[in-house]
This record gives structure tokens, C-alpha cells and sequence, in this order.
């Protein structure tokens, strides 16, 4: 199980009446669509640095998975 801040949890996938749904943690901040507008407004005015540095930040420095070792 992958438990990090930057990975939302999903507790529940299933299917009802032929729909598939999955159940996540609420996560609190912009809405993603909002990011990815500033992202590409940012882009389209010329502007290639990132309009979400401390996100990559994390993640480029986020702890690696323990995986078992053979040794």
C-alpha cells in the first residue's frame, strides 16, 4: 500500500447497475481543470516554467517505495 502525500488514497472501486465507480479521499485545493488552465495559459503566453513547481518538488523528492531485496 503507497501511502505518500502527493498520492490520493482510493478506498472503494465497484460496479452498480453496470456503472463503474471508485471512492477516493477528498482532496482540498483548486480543482485540477483550474491547474491545468494556468498551465496552459502560462505556456501559451511564452512562459514554459511550471505553474505547479512545489508539486514536482515533492515528487521528485518524495520517499522511494520499500521493495523486498534478494540478496
Amino acid at each position: 500500500r503507497l501511502d505518500h502525500t502527493g498520492v490520493v488514497q482510493v478506498h472503494d472501486v465497484g460496479e452498480e447497475q453496470g456503472l463503474s465507480y471508485y471512492v477516493m479521499e477528498r482532496v482540498h485545493g483548486l480543482p485540477l481543470h483550474r491547474v491545468i488552465e494556468a498551465e496552459r495559459e502560462r505556456r501559451a503566453a511564452g512562459r514554459p516554467e511550471l505553474a505547479i513547481p512545489a508539486l514536482v518538488a515533492e515528487l521528485e523528492r518524495g520517499p522511494e517505495p520499500e521493495l523486498p531485496r534478494r540478496e
